[in-house]
């Protein structure tokens, strides 16, 4: 239910107090709605962790989602546009020879960005550059011929692109494309970000998904044998070392694992004709009679990562093509189903997933084209936290995630570097917030608040 009352003034100036209740926190605040009925932007200040706060105070600042037109010339990094507060679409054009180069500024630090040609008629290529010019990074890697990259706003608050067309990476203008485009950037705000510790790690050839077993202390892995054109899942120590492992000859191609309270592992297996969950045996010696086995599509045709969550006595499963994380029943029946870029258009590539035992929420690591990001989401599928990995610590490509809740440390499989980092993560809160607490935002010209719900069957 939503409830918003006028405090004073008049017109678009006027003050209005908008109190949500009966209210589970944390939320998610999708947009504003102004007096004329035109979506703005909300600036987002959380004076206290997202995590189990008990108190949450949002000040918003309404801003315009503005669209802008680039304008000539603008063909080379001193030439660029600066785009001020509130723009976060460029429309503009590429002939033969033509590379547009904008910036936009008085960002927020830290802040996660997800930059993307959202629609064009050529083969695009967008880069990414520092505040003097120096080409950071590069994508071609978009939706079809279209581009896309991410990452954290720099100290600076300013985040400088360049579009050109295939196949000029060094942005010269070495090219014949023509065509129009639709440039996007979307943020996430840095309050909600959970701090995370690199603790370093170990060499593993070709590691997916990945499994903490609280039993024994071990890790079990699974990666690819191109050798003998076979899947193996190894048992290892949280330093590396290989304690047992067996092949998966006859499966198909199995992406994700996870450790079931009985000592089980449960796998997530693709193939063209159907995807399933599985339960089968720590030691190799096949599937569990009777143990948990369902279909998976539909909805979910590519299950890449898996996890069973005791506290809810379901199965949560990662899409990177549905671009969903998808809740079953034990019984394979649907649950729930989260769309994570509705969340953040980053977010459109989920791998691995896991579930802290102590918070409750999910972990996911995601490797879409040009990013590399850790999230960090309630079971009902408000964002939590974002974290960008490649940042952090220079690795990409992450495909597994998974958590011993006890000592707090998070392990993630990056299948491009060969290697298992671990993380440690912060302590959590002692006290969360009670359902049905009310929530009190505050701000100008805005009528309306709209929060994500969990999708059910």
């Amino acid at each position: 239910m939503r409830h918003m009352i006028a405090l004073g003034g008049t017109g678009h100036n006027r003050v209005v107090l908008a109190k949500l209740w009966p209210l589970r926190l944390p939320t998610k605040i999708l947009f504003v709605v102004n007096n004329d009925s035109s979506i703005m932007k909300p600036s987002i200040n959380f004076l206290t962790s997202a995590v189990g706060t008990v108190t949450v105070l949002l000040s918003l600042s309404a801003l315009p989602a503005i669209a802008v037109t680039e304008t000539e010339p603008n063909n080379s990094f001193t030439e660029r546009e600066v785009f001020g507060a509130g723009v976060d679409t460029v429309e503009g054009a590429i002939t033969p020879g033509d590379v547009d180069f904008f910036s936009f500024s008085d960002l927020a630090a830290g802040d996660l960005f997800f930059a993307e040609i959202t629609s064009g008629d050529f083969d695009t290529v967008l880069g990414l550059f520092d505040d003097v010019g120096t080409l950071i990074d590069d994508d071609d890697g978009g939706v079809d011929v279209l581009s896309a990259l991410g990452g954290t706003v720099p100290s600076s608050g300013n985040l400088n692109f360049a579009v050109s067309g295939f196949s000029d990476f060094n942005f010269t203008g070495a090219h014949s494309q023509t065509g129009t485009f639709t440039f996007n950037l979307r943020t996430i705000g840095s309050p909600v970000l959970t701090p995370i510790t690199p603790l370093g790690g170990f060499d593993f050839a070709d590691p997916d998904g990945i499994a903490f077993d609280a039993s024994s202390g071990n890790l079990f892995i699974v990666s690819d044998d191109d050798a003998n054109d076979v899947q193996v899942i190894s048992e290892v120590t949280t330093d590396g070392t290989l304690v047992d492992t067996f092949e998966l000859p006859d499966s198909p191609d199995v992406e994700g694992l996870s450790v079931l309270p009985n000592g089980n592992l449960l796998i997530a297996e693709q193939d063209d004709e159907n995807s399933a969950v599985q339960e089968i045996a720590p030691d190799g010696s096949g599937e569990i009679s009777g143990g948990i086995s369902f279909l998976t599509d539909p909805p979910s045709d590519d299950g890449d990562g898996v996890v069973f969550n005791p506290q809810t006595n379901t199965v949560f499963v990662a899409d990177d093509v549905d671009e969903a994380i998808v809740e079953f029943d034990l019984s394979g029946n649907l649950l729930s189903t989260i769309d994570t870029t509705a969340l953040f258009p980053g977010f459109d590539e989920p791998e691995g997933i896991t579930v802290d035992l102590l918070t409750g929420n999910l972990f996911v690591v995601d490797d879409s084209g040009g990013t590399s990001f850790l999230f960090e989401i309630a079971t009902d599928g408000t964002l939590i936290s974002g974290i960008d990995l490649e940042n952090l610590t220079g690795f990409d490509d992450p495909e597994g995630v998974t958590i011993d809740s006890e000592s707090r440390t998070l392990y993630i499989a990056f299948a491009d570097q060969d290697r298992v980092e671990s993380f440690q993560l912060p302590s959590p809160p002692t006290s969360v917030p009670e359902p049905g607490m009310a929530l009190a935002v505050v701000f100008s010209s805005g009528v309306a608040v709209r929060r994500l719900r969990r999708a059910k069957a």
